[in-house]
């Protein structure tokens, strides 16, 4: 009996990794597709900007806190790329040198994020301020980026 339950948990553990293995294929050979950061930026600002309900008088501190995040994302996407083209340095120097370079870009990001929000949320009024401190989620060090209320 225990035999024949171990032949069928192999069987089932190679048919599921065997179907792994075909959604890799099937998808070019990315184990995992995540959307471009520039749209999801924009996907997540669109949903942030209907969810204030913005008057005509704050729509220019909303353009300018737009325009520094989707430019901010075109540069994360681009380091992003970069850091998954070019392969681990073999020394533990030039690892703690790739790992630096990327904690600095980090650090920048949130810099452009932190003054950007600085110059929008006094615009804002008190009901804003609320759905703008529930929705806007900036997670940095997360592997996805910073997420709206639903990520």
């Amino acid at each position: 009996m225990k035999r024949k339950t171990w032949i069928i948990g192999t069987l089932g553990v190679l048919t599921l990794a065997g179907l792994g293995a075909t959604a890799v294929v099937a998808r070019g050979g990315e184990w995992c597709e995540h959307p471009p950061i520039v749209r999801k930026t924009t996907a997540k600002l669109d949903g942030l900007e209907a969810a204030l309900k913005l008057t005509p008088q704050q729509q220019g501190a909303w353009d300018t806190f737009e325009a520094a995040l989707t430019a901010k994302a075109g540069d994360v996407e681009k380091a992003v790329a970069d850091w998954r083209s070019t392969p681990m340095p073999a020394t533990a120097l030039g690892r703690l040198d790739k790992l630096q370079h990327g904690l600095d870009q980090g650090q920048a990001l949130v810099s452009t994020v932190t003054e950007a929000t600085k110059a929008l949320y006094p615009a804002l009024d008190a009901d804003q301020q609320a759905v703008f401190d529930r929705e806007f989620r900036f997670r940095p060090t997360h592997r996805r980026g910073w997420h709206g209320a639903e990520g």
